[in-house]
């Protein structure tokens, strides 16, 4: 039945004046959302914490034996080529490891079995600084100290005579030692995957910095784990949001060409979808709420309800014969649309 109460939004619009300023207040949100920016998105994307997680207990029993916390990160290095890849890694640990206000802690292969080239290397510059010379100033030295240099002969010859013995992660990869390979080394659809695991400091700033190092010494390394997730979802978010809701908009435009057959039709539902999701945006950025990710999953509710009533409105419009038609379609449409349109506020609220 029909509503009196729409009688007083019919006579915001009843004269071009007064349509152009109901017009311009209910389009303010979408060059305000613009100025203003997007809406914050939370610190944590996804806050789940499953305290009874099989995986989680172990580390908990972990760390209570050994000792250690929860903070790790996972340097991921890919590539085709093992030596490659573990060369890589090497370099990533090497420059980690002088980042002592922002990494405090550093495991890695390298460790127990350096790539072929950073043994080499590492012998290289072993070897530049003379060790046999070296070994016979030391042996003097002790002498001048009071020392007995021949209880040193062992240490003194092994600087003569320095081996370049170069360890084999194919000798790792056997014996009791391998559980050690498998903690850095795996293979995945044609890549060997060499783990660096560090953990940040508190330092302010310190995340930043590690990423920033990181991409700049090796660009194709990625940085994962528990304590990236939330990190990575945000960036995923970051890059595909905008692209999803463009998506969603032109797949809006063409459901709504195909049932108004419109063009100023659809040109009004879509103005009317985009001044309310603008809205709510708006009021979540003017309130300071964060953004997480069960936002993104209700919010295409919004459009979808948006649309829905936009189309009772445009389609009562189109069939009705009263005089006056915008007056007739609010006071038939009105209370049912107010109705939805409430609720889906008191849902959002």
């Amino acid at each position: 039945a029909p509503s009196r109460w729409t009688s007083a939004v019919a006579w915001l619009t009843a004269t071009r004046g007064r349509a152009l300023v109901a017009a311009a207040v209910a389009l303010a949100p979408i060059p305000a959302l613009f100025l203003l920016g997007p809406p914050p998105l939370a610190e944590a994307i996804v806050a789940i914490r499953p305290q009874k997680l099989a995986p989680l207990d172990v580390q908990r029993q972990i760390f209570e034996a050994f000792g250690g916390k929860r903070g790790h990160w996972v340097g991921l290095v890919a590539d085709p080529d093992l030596d490659r890849a573990r060369e890589r890694a090497d370099a990533l640990v090497e420059h980690l490891t002088t980042m002592g206000n922002d990494v405090e802690s550093v495991d890695a292969l390298t460790a127990i079995a350096p790539a072929t080239s950073t043994q080499l290397a590492r012998y290289d510059a072993r070897d530049a600084l003379d060790l046999p010379k070296r070994a016979d100033d030391l042996a003097q030295a002790l002498t001048d100290l009071g020392f007995a240099s021949e209880r040193f002969t062992d240490a003194l010859e092994s600087m003569r005579h320095a081996p370049r013995t170069l360890a084999r992660v194919e000798d790792l990869q056997r014996g009791a030692a391998s559980i050690l390979a498998t903690r850095y080394l795996a293979e995945d659809q044609g890549d060997h995957l060499v783990a660096v695991y560090l953990r940040p400091t508190g330092a302010e700033g310190a995340t930043a910095r590690i990423e920033q190092a990181i991409h700049a010494l090796d660009p194709n390394a990625h940085l994962t784990g528990y304590s990236r997730l939330d990190a990575s979802l945000r960036g995923a978010l970051t890059h595909d949001m905008p692209r999803i809701g463009l998506a969603a908009g032109a797949l809006v435009l063409l459901a709504l060409g195909a049932a108004l057959r419109r063009a100023r039709d659809v040109l009004l539902a879509a103005l009317v979808v985009t001044a309310e999701v603008a809205a709510v945006l708006l009021l979540i950025r003017v309130l300071h709420i964060p953004l997480h990710i069960y936002d993104a999953l209700v919010l295409p509710v919004l459009l979808g309800i948006t649309v829905d009533e936009c189309m009772f409105l445009l389609h009562r419009a189109r069939a009705t014969h009263a005089a006056d038609a915008p007056r007739d379609t609010l006071s038939r449409e009105g209370p049912s649309i107010a109705a939805t349109a409430l609720t889906t506020a008191a849902g959002f609220a």
